[in-house]
């Protein structure tokens, strides 16, 4: 596994409690959670209970099962869902996420429409942990909400939370390691990764990977987990050729706002919630051929704020906040839609 964040480590880890579990190498140029993992906002929030049903093992179902055409409205949900429930046991076994349970409120910046309360009483049917708050009531779950604020509404999502994301890549590799099937290796980079058949008279291609220090290390199996830090390994191991890499393997990079803040006197109330605006949910439900989830056109044009939320976990009352993604220019990496 190539990339220690978040995505390659929950990789190495799962593999680890695998009945057939293989021996995994994971490999990182810097460390463990020290990339872009370590600057996202980590807030897995869902509206639904872990559902206890062991996840299906056989690759077909499984693909089923994530198949948005056939998994339903609550793919989402009850996929942060069983993160969560992750999360919690790894806790309970000692390895700390910074994990911190405390709902959280999405702000309404408009009064509430019909198509909002229809949408509302539809979650509520399927189950889902979501209750609609008055202005009055919003004030007093959220003390951070202004005393004058009257005419803020807000949806209250009490099994929302936040986490750490470089603790929980921290917490997913101490925990690989920990059961004797996976090494981590640290401060070294991948420079190369060559393809060769096992034997001539073999089919099976395997893959040896050449790093920073001058080692090599073959295996049958080699994942990039890098993100956009690992666009040349993608077009060794996925490129044709003439090194194109496939459309579906084109990762964007993107430069994101986040800021910092702490109460200006003592008495000030401290953020408690997770908050969200809904401007881009709106928007994006009113424009559903815009690309999911941009906030920006590909020249820069902002479309949504994407605005965010959650207490700093400082113990100062401070609180982090985040905006809209806005595309790198010149990158060469595909549409930045």
């Amino acid at each position: 596994i190539v990339g220690g964040g978040v995505v390659g480590t929950s990789l190495a880890y799962h593999l680890s409690r695998h009945p057939s579990a293989p021996t995994v190498c994971l490999v990182d140029r810097e460390c463990v959670g020290g990339g872009a993992t370590g600057l996202r906002a980590g807030t897995p929030d869902t509206t639904l209970a872990a559902d206890a049903t062991p996840p299906p093992t056989d690759a077909t179902a499984l693909a089923t099962a994530l198949d948005p055409a056939t998994a339903g409205p609550d793919l989402d949900a009850r996929l942060v869902a069983r993160t969560l429930a992750t999360l919690r046991a790894m806790e309970a076994e000692g390895y700390d996420c910074g994990l911190v349970e405390c709902g959280g409120l999405t702000l309404l910046d408009a009064p509430v429409s019909p198509e909002l309360r229809a949408e509302y009483w539809d979650l509520r049917r399927r189950g889902h942990r979501i209750e609609l708050l008055t202005p009055k009531r919003t004030r007093a779950l959220e003390p951070a909400v202004r005393a004058d604020a009257d005419d803020v509404w807000a949806l209250h999502t009490p099994l929302s939370a936040y986490v750490d994301p470089s603790m929980v890549a921290q917490a997913f590799a101490d925990a690989a390691v920990a059961s004797g099937r996976v090494d981590v290796v640290e401060g070294v980079g991948v420079v190369g990764l060559e393809k060769r058949a096992q034997s001539d008279a073999s089919s099976t291609t395997h893959a040896t990977l050449v790093l920073a220090d001058g080692t090599t290390h073959a295996a049958p199996t080699v994942v990039p987990c890098t993100g956009v830090g690992g666009q040349a390994l993608l077009r060794e191991a996925w490129g044709s050729d003439d090194g194109r890499v496939p459309d579906d393997c084109v990762l964007t990079p993107v430069e994101g706002t986040m800021w910092t803040m702490r109460p200006d006197a003592p008495d000030a109330p401290a953020l408690s919630h997770i908050v969200y605006t809904t401007g881009s949910s709106e928007y994006w439900r009113d424009h559903p051929t815009t690309p999911p989830r941009c906030t920006h056109t590909a020249d820069g044009t902002r479309l949504v704020d994407h605005l965010y939320g959650r207490p700093l976990g400082d113990g100062e009352g401070g609180a982090v906040f985040g905006g809209g993604r806005v595309p790198v220019v010149g990158s060469g990496t595909g549409d930045a839609d």
